[in-house]
């Protein structure tokens, strides 16, 4: 079985190969991470207008840092979603129903923060990247969705501005929040691996 997830790979933006079913932390890079995020829609492109996965992490990442959850809070948030720059952003409705995806999509962002030296969210941080996300969610619903018919039971908020942007412009604010924050937490002797 080995061998037959080292002949499926993808060709990544950067030129390098990536194996999503065998992935390793050195074909990793913000570059990639950053122009996919970019180009994938969330909501399956059903909504107002194209919004991106990248544009959805940096808002996670401004809300983590707008609600002072700190540096390396804003950091996870940031990377939270980045598996799917090399397996794709599923709906959630159809996750459960993908024998092994999310084993998949875990085993690939268990490798990124690997790549980036970033120590796996304890389960405080999750339960607070798991908040920020439904946070997003619901703002996201009623700010993008046509009819909003989910009643979500989360609240949203009014600490961001969703509107709509170009994904190069995603792009480059992606990497350059990646490098701001790892530098913040680099001067400020904060660890993301301890």
């Amino acid at each position: 079985m080995q061998d037959i997830y080292n002949n499926v790979w993808i060709e990544t933006f950067t030129g390098r190969r990536f194996w999503p079913l065998a992935p390793r932390s050195e074909d990793v890079v913000v570059e990639d991470i950053a122009h996919a995020l970019s180009m994938l829609c969330r909501y399956n492109g059903q909504c107002r207008f194209f919004y991106s996965v990248g544009q959805h992490s940096l808002l996670c990442s401004e809300l983590a840092q707008k609600q002072r959850s700190g540096i390396r809070l804003a950091l996870l948030m940031l990377l939270h979603d980045a598996s799917e720059a090399y397996v794709s952003d599923v709906t959630s409705p159809i996750k459960p129903f993908l024998n092994n995806f999310e084993e998949i999509e875990n085993r690939v962002q268990k490798v990124i923060w690997k790549a980036f030296s970033i120590k796996e969210p304890d389960e405080i941080e999750i339960h607070k990247m798991k908040e920020i996300d439904l946070t997003l969610l619901t703002t996201e619903a009623e700010t993008l969705m046509p009819f909003n018919n989910w009643n979500l039971p989360y609240s949203s908020t009014d600490k961001i501005t969703i509107s709509e942007r170009v994904s190069s412009d995603i792009k480059t604010s992606f990497i350059k929040e990646f490098f701001k924050l790892k530098k913040i937490m680099q001067k400020n002797k904060i660890s993301i691996t301890a």
